[in-house]
């Protein structure tokens, strides 16, 4: 792409239009950042884990990891109004006043759907 641009920028230049340079290497320098932040996040995750009486969240979120175990009788799932436009609905789970949000790059109706499955598994005999 970078080659595309420089080549139909140097031609424009070439015939003496010479603004049309800084703007292909202003779009060269955009989509570079955008890449950048792509990659940068493609290892960004979630695991939520339910096995026997224990649930473990596993949030992966630029190159860090965090841990958190509740006992699966005591878990309790909220979903509730978001801090933003943006985010109209917020998902959280836990027990005894710690609680971790998850699903935040998620949308509303993908949030909605996650409580209701982990509600149903939850509800699942041990």
């Amino acid at each position: 792409m970078t080659v595309v641009c420089l080549t139909i920028g140097l031609s424009f230049l070439s015939l003496g239009l010479w603004l049309v340079l800084p703007f292909a290497g202003l779009e060269i320098f955009v989509v570079g950042v955008a890449v950048g932040y792509t990659i940068r996040r493609s290892s960004d995750c979630e695991i939520i884990f339910v096995e026997g009486a224990e649930v473990t969240i596993t949030k992966c979120k630029e190159r860090k990891t965090h841990q958190f175990s509740f006992q699966r009788y005591w878990v309790c799932i909220r979903l509730g109004q978001g801090s933003n436009r943006l985010q109209q609905s917020r998902l959280s789970l836990g027990s005894h006043g710690q609680f971790v949000e998850i699903g935040t790059d998620m949308t509303n109706d993908a949030r909605s759907e996650l409580a209701v499955g982990l509600k149903q598994v939850l509800r699942n005999e041990v």
